[in-house]
């Protein structure tokens, strides 16, 4: 387990701001908003989210559990074919990556002999942005 201590964990914080105020970040809440908004993705959401409760009442019964995995699969595919979601995707991905980079440039800065794509020189960069 690690330790971190409450500077540390506010310093964090100010990061978490940072990356919510950046450009793919927003893109990915309008995403979320708009899938909030489609019904065919909240009916897809509510089936899906039910599930565990089917699931838990067919302990046993193979048929009925190959029948919920069929029905699940075929929700999951419904889901993933709405233009919403597909967009909301997209953007989580690019959030992640935004993530990915930040934690790459952590580790670049902390670790400089380490070999990582972030040397800690934003002269001869344009990957993380730090030179914004």
């Amino acid at each position: 387990m690690f330790h971190m201590t409450l500077k540390m964990y506010g310093k964090i914080n100010d990061l978490a701001r940072l990356i919510k105020a950046a450009d793919e970040y927003r893109v990915y809440e309008k995403a979320q908003e708009k899938c909030r908004r489609e019904p065919a993705a909240q009916r897809c959401q509510q089936a899906l989210a039910a599930f565990s409760q089917r699931f838990e009442k067919a302990h046993g019964d193979l048929p009925l559990l190959n029948a919920l995995l069929h029905e699940q699969e075929e929700l999951l595919a419904e889901q993933s074919a709405l233009p919403c979601v597909a967009e909301l995707q997209k953007a989580r991905a690019a959030v992640s990556e935004l993530v990915r980079g930040t934690a790459e440039a952590l580790q670049g800065i902390l670790f400089p002999d380490v070999q990582c794509s972030c040397s800690g020189n934003c002269q001869d960069c344009g990957g993380c942005g730090a030179q914004e």
